[in-house]
């Protein structure tokens, strides 16, 4: 899963590319789900992933740019659906 900080703590759901973000495994040795209190759940990785993917599927298979692709996962963890082109 990735977990992100905002620049913000008093806007929690805001997100930015240049917030501090982890990926986290979904369990430790012992089954307990890994934490990192100060920073809020974004998206699990396959989704992250996926979302990438379809950037680049309605681009014509163009690759994103770290900040394309930071952008679009941010856009679709906030609005629950893909950038769209413009």
């Amino acid at each position: 899963m990735i977990r992100a900080r905002t620049r913000e703590p008093e806007r929690p759901t805001e997100q930015h590319p240049e917030s501090d973000a982890l990926i986290l495994r979904d369990q430790t040795a012992d089954g307990m789900a890994s934490t990192a209190p100060d920073h809020a759940h974004l998206l699990k990785v396959g989704i992250a992933q996926e979302v990438v993917e379809v950037w680049s599927a309605w681009r014509d298979g163009a690759p994103p740019t770290p900040e394309e692709a930071t952008l679009a996962i941010i856009y679709y963890a906030e609005h629950d659906a893909y950038q769209s082109v413009v």
